[in-house]
């Protein structure tokens, strides 16, 4: 919040028509400020997980054409598991199928869904039914 009010300010004496020494003077000691400030902020988390013991969690991953599925959809910590569920006419990329939060609230892996080189469709399903024939469909 700070941070926005010491930017607000440093913005409109820079914006300001009057750019008399004063002035500059002012910026550059706001500037200061918020450097400063921003510095404090920094600090905090590194700060609180040493003295409190707070861990940084993972939010769910995004994937595009698709969807990640986690152990927990809420409050992921470190070493949670999340694999890839991708749309219909899509496949998860190998390598990148499966991921852990790591320390510090990022993944190991990013997960990835691309288009399929080949699908092939049809085939015999049992015994009893289905039919032998199938059919093979190219991308590229």
């Amino acid at each position: 919040m700070y941070c926005i009010l010491l930017f607000m300010l440093i913005f409109d004496l820079v914006n300001s028509a009057d750019s008399s020494p004063y002035n500059q003077d002012k910026i550059q000691e706001l500037e200061n400020r918020l450097s400063k400030l921003e510095k404090i902020v920094e600090d905090l988390e590194p700060t609180f997980a040493k003295r409190y013991g707070l861990v940084k969690r993972c939010t769910v991953p995004q994937v595009e054409h698709g969807f990640a599925q986690c152990d927990k959809t809420y409050d992921i910590k470190p070493n949670t598991k999340c694999r890839v569920v991708c749309n219909a006419g899509y496949i998860a990329t190998a390598g990148r199928i499966e991921t852990r939060c790591k320390n510090g609230g990022e993944w190991s892996v990013e997960l990835k869904c691309e288009v399929p080189l080949v699908v092939i469709g049809g085939g015999e399903i049992s015994d009893s039914s289905g039919d032998r024939s199938f059919e093979v469909i190219d991308f590229e």
